[in-house]
């Protein structure tokens, strides 16, 4: 499981994730639209893929934007695919 650190500032954010205590990746948003905030990139260093770290980059974004009453974009295309996964059928 990650450890997420959020870095949120007032032109948007990123939520880095530490497995470990080593920094494998981050997530970057900014917002878009009254109570709106657009996920645009999302990063795992390479010697990270393929451990689910992304997908739960993706989760901790999620969580973020459901305790701030923020709701989600994603012109990031893998964001917008794991998002797609997590949405109630």
């Amino acid at each position: 499981m990650l450890e997420i650190t959020p870095r949120i500032t007032a032109q948007g954010g990123t939520l880095e994730g530490r497995f470990e205590g080593t920094l494998v990746g981050h997530i970057d948003f900014v917002p878009s639209g009254p109570g709106f905030i657009d996920l645009y990139h999302t990063k795992v260093f390479p010697e990270f893929e393929g451990r689910g770290f992304g997908r739960q980059l993706v989760a901790a974004a999620a969580d973020y934007a459901r305790t701030e009453g923020l709701q989600l974009k994603a012109s990031c295309s893998y964001a917008a695919q794991v998002l797609s996964r997590m949405q109630p059928s």
